[in-house]
């Protein structure tokens, strides 16, 4: 039996219209109807009624509507175990990255888990914070590289860096004297927002609006971090943004804030129950380079659990 006919098939049942569910699927209607008919040809009964007008399910479609979900299901939870599975020679590391942020810390243990283990071959896939610890649970990733906390069961993360919110501003401003900038005093200041798609900086910068009582005036907002450090170079503005993806830039500062926002720790995010050897290795690098403190500002913790 073709896994796709049920996939279709289910498709169709949830929606009850051939249109919508092949413009959902991807694929033309004519071929939609072809698979659900072949589909039912193999079972030996007709699951969908089609009229001019509507679509409806049949007894015989409503009945087996259950069991086809659990088997689709089934499939989805042995292909996540497959991948999940032990395997031999040095293997692939696939790894969600968030473009735009973060990158300077990353780098550096891309390097130190090639320079330790040879045989890995890494593959970087662009993946918001946002959808990386579900992609990790689901099997889609290997790795997570993201802001603490994650809220999905099951997954460990190794700590590589306590990271912070900071001010970045021209290095003319009146505040940029100071070490720590108190957040009240830049309430009239433009603002250039930052769409990094991470909850864990969404929520610590609500927080920190909060506790400092202003709303920022955001006038620009931009899709990375390096993007937002270019323009408050170009005086347009200042912006709170997370340390780690802050790389020194002529004619802007980089302060801390008062009162002080809460830690965004950056980690590698694994699921617990991964034993594969490509993981054994990378957990084995990473926490070599922790220990050795080669990496961090502010100090490298070893791993730890949520």
């Amino acid at each position: 039996m073709d896994l796709r006919r049920l996939r279709y098939f289910l498709a169709v049942a949830e929606d009850l219209h051939f249109g919508h569910a092949a413009e959902r699927l991807g694929i033309t209607q004519p071929a939609l109807s072809q698979q659900v008919s072949k589909l039912e040809m193999e079972l030996g009964a007709t699951l969908i009624e089609r009229t001019s007008r509507t679509v409806s399910l049949t007894e015989a479609g409503r009945d087996v509507l259950g069991p086809l979900r659990r088997c689709v299901a089934a499939y989805e939870e042995a292909r996540v175990v497959a991948r999940r599975a032990p395997s031999s020679g040095g293997g692939v590391l696939r790894i969600g990255f968030p473009r735009g942020e973060s990158s300077t810390v990353l780098t550096p243990f891309l390097r130190r888990i090639a320079h330790g283990a040879p045989g890995i071959r890494m593959e970087l896939t662009d993946v918001p914070c946002e959808r990386q610890a579900v992609a990790v649970r689901e099997g889609e990733l290997d790795v997570g590289f993201m802001h603490l906390p994650i809220l999905e069961p099951n997954l460990t993360p190794l700590v590589i860096r306590r990271d912070r919110l900071v001010v970045v501003m021209p290095g003319n401003h009146p505040c940029a004297k100071d070490r720590f900038v108190d957040i009240r005093s830049l309430e009239e200041e433009p603002f250039i927002g930052v769409r990094l798609r991470c909850p864990a900086y969404t929520d610590a910068l609500g927080t920190l609006a909060r506790h400092g009582g202003f709303r920022p005036r955001i006038e620009i907002e931009t899709n990375g971090i390096e993007a937002t450090v270019s323009m408050v170079a170009d005086r347009l503005g200042v912006a709170i943004v997370p340390g780690a993806g802050v790389q020194r830039h002529p004619g802007v500062a980089i302060r801390d804030i008062s009162p002080a926002p809460h830690r965004l720790d950056l980690a590698f995010v694994l699921h617990q129950d991964q034993r594969s050897p490509v993981l054994r290795t990378m957990r084995r690098v990473v926490q070599e380079a922790s220990r050795e403190k080669a990496l961090a500002r502010d100090g490298v913790r070893e791993e730890r659990a949520v």
